[in-house]
């Protein structure tokens, strides 16, 4: 199944531009409402880390850490090789 990212429009409606979001689950929400196309393509732009891939929590536990190397130490604490 592929990831679902979130996406940003600029929707011209009622006389304004609004940027339409449209949540990885399908949810939507509008914000801002601008005189100008331009104004949400830089509301856009400047909010481009929303689209970012998401890492999901069965990734990141998918991942199994390395084994530690076990270090030899001296009496006095010191690492040997």
């Amino acid at each position: 199944m592929g990831r679902r990212r979130t996406q940003l429009t600029a929707i011209e409606r009622d006389g304004h531009w609004t940027v339409g979001i449209t949540w990885p689950n399908g949810a939507k929400h509008y914000v801002g409402r601008y005189a100008e196309r331009r104004e949400a393509d830089k509301w856009i732009a400047e909010h481009g880390w929303m689209t970012a891939e998401r890492i999901e929590e069965s990734d990141i536990l998918a991942v199994k850490p390395r084994p530690r190397k076990q270090s030899a130490r001296d009496k006095d604490g010191r690492v040997t090789e």
